[in-house]
C-alpha cells in the first residue's frame, strides 16, 4: 500500500482527494530506498508549501504537531542535522517510537541547551554510542522537563562541558532532590492561578508543576519560590565551578 501511494503521488497535482477507509493515501515512503515513511504532503518536503489540504482534513493535519516536533523546528539547521545523526540507524517504526528514538527524550531539554551542545561539537554528526558516553546527563531516563530550568542556568554559567561529568550528575541529583523538598515545604498550594499560566517561563513552570507537584499557586508566591531557586542555583554553580 505504501509503495502504491508513493508511486501514485504527484506533487504538481492540487486537487482534493478525500481520505476514505482506514488509511491516508498521502502516507508513503519519503526516500528512494523505501525505508522512511511519512506524509507526502508535508511542507518540509515542498519548500514550505503545505499540501495537506488535499486530504480534506485541512486544519486537523496542520494542528497535529507533538511538542518534540515544535522544539525540533525551532533549532538551527546545523543543530537539526546534528541530532538527526543519532537516528540514522533507525527504521521508520523505531524512528516513531518513544522507546527507541532518543530524540523524543532529548528534545524535552529544549532548544537552548541542545543548540549549545551542537555548537560545542567539533563534528556535524555523532554516533549514538559516542553521544551517550559524552553526555550521560542528557540521555538519562529521567524526564528532562522538571529539571530543565536548573540545567539551563548551570549550562549558561559553566558551559556544556559540565554535562560530561559523572560527578556533576551525582551532585546535581542531590541538589535537585533537596531543592524540590524545600520548595514543597515552603509552597502555599491552591492559589488562584494555574501553574502553567503564571507567565514565568515554561521551564520554571514545568519545574513547579512536575517536580514540586504544584498545580495552582498565587504569582507572588511563585516569584518568591523562584527567587529561592535562583539563589540556590547561584550557590550551587559557585560550588561546582
Amino acid at each position: 500500500m505504501l509503495r502504491d501511494n508513493t508511486r501514485a503521488f504527484d506533487p504538481a497535482e492540487n486537487s482534493i482527494k478525500l481520505v476514505t477507509g482506514f488509511s491516508c493515501w498521502a502516507l508513503g515512503y519519503l526516500d528512494k530506498d523505501f525505508k522512511t515513511i511519512g506524509c507526502l504532503l508535508h511542507p518540509a518536503r515542498h519548500d514550505g508549501r503545505d499540501l495537506r489540504y488535499r486530504t480534506g482534513y485541512g486544519e486537523k493535519c496542520r494542528r497535529e504537531s507533538c511538542p518534540q516536533s515544535i522544539t525540533f523546528l525551532g533549532l538551527s539547521k546545523k543543530a537539526r542535522q546534528f541530532f538527526l545523526g543519532l537516528t540514522t540507524q533507525l527504521d521508520s517504526f523505531d524512528y516513531s517510537s518513544k522507546k527507541y528514538n532518543p530524540l523524543f527524550r532529548l528534545l524535552g531539554w529544549g532548544s537552548k541547551i541542545l543548540e549549545k551542545v551542537s555548537q560545542e561539537s567539533r563534528t556535524n554528526v555523532l554516533d549514538r554510542e559516542t553521544f551517550f558516553r559524552r553526555y550521560p546527563v542528557l540521555v538519562s531516563p529521567q524526564d528532562p522537563r522538571p529539571i530543565k530550568y536548573m540545567m539551563e542556568c548551570i549550562v549558561d554559567n559553566l558551559g556544556v562541558d559540565i554535562l560530561r561529568s559523572e560527578q556533576f550528575s551525582l551532585m546535581f541529583q542531590d541538589f535537585f532532590k533537596n531543592t524540590v523538598q524545600e520548595l514543597s515545604d515552603l509552597a502555599l498550594r491552591g492559589g488562584a492561578t494555574f501553574t502553567h499560566q503564571l507567565g514565568m517561563g515554561e521551564a520554571f513552570q514545568d519545574m513547579l508543576r512536575l517536580a514540586v507537584g504544584i498545580k495552582r499557586i498565587d504569582r507572588d508566591q511563585a516569584l518568591r519560590l523562584k527567587e529561592k531557586v535562583d539563589q540556590d542555583l547561584a550557590n550551587f554553580v559557585r560550588t561546582i565551578g
